[in-house]
């Protein structure tokens, strides 16, 4: 395997890194419900925290978006074609940096996604249960939506090591920063 680093992006400056990621997915529509906007997964937002997966261009970008303090729901897409084992340790990898300072990342999966829910759970996520609720495209369709638009999810959860240092946020993309110093071997 080759060498791989993981590096944060920043929505401001790696405009065409995020465009490129977001239209990964363009051939995946069997799998899909209605994703999020592109304008959301470009947002500059505090609570975004976007990671790029290169090796040693991009192949695959983890999404993270805090939507409580210490509590981060986890998106992943990756360029067709990249190896399996590659995604897993270097997911392995970011979820580590993750919880060493946050409590959990959870990520809800369409049941006919079945890779996608074997790879989380290859991650050491759990699953917790079903949800049901409106996509993102849907809510802008605010008075026209009924209960029959609502999509079907598998919630999976993975919660900190109860043994875990605490660690300010800003450590986080310290040591994701790291990661584009020292790139690991991959074996």
């Amino acid at each position: 395997m080759t060498n791989w680093q993981l590096q944060p992006l920043d929505p401001t400056v790696d405009t065409g890194l995020y465009h490129e990621a977001y239209y990964w997915r363009a051939h995946k529509t069997h799998l899909q419900v209605d994703r999020m906007p592109l304008e959301m997964f470009t947002a500059d937002d505090p609570t975004h925290l976007t990671v790029g997966l290169f090796a040693p261009d991009l192949v695959a970008v983890y999404f993270l978006r805090e939507w409580e303090p210490r509590r981060y729901e986890a998106h992943f897409t990756s360029k067709r074609g990249t190896s399996r084992q590659l995604l897993l340790e270097a997911g392995a990898n970011l979820l580590r940096i993750i919880l060493s300072y946050a409590d959990e990342v959870s990520a809800l999966i369409v049941p006919a996604n079945r890779a996608l829910r074997q790879f989380v759970t290859e991650l050491g996520f759990e699953r917790v249960g079903m949800m049901q609720f409106f996509c993102c495209t849907d809510v802008s369709k605010e008075p026209t939506i009924s209960v029959r638009n609502q999509r079907r999810f598998i919630k999976y959860v993975k919660h900190r090591n109860p043994l875990g240092i605490e660690r300010p946020y800003t450590e986080i993309q310290s040591d994701i920063h790291k990661q584009r110093q020292v790139s690991a071997d991959c074996t």
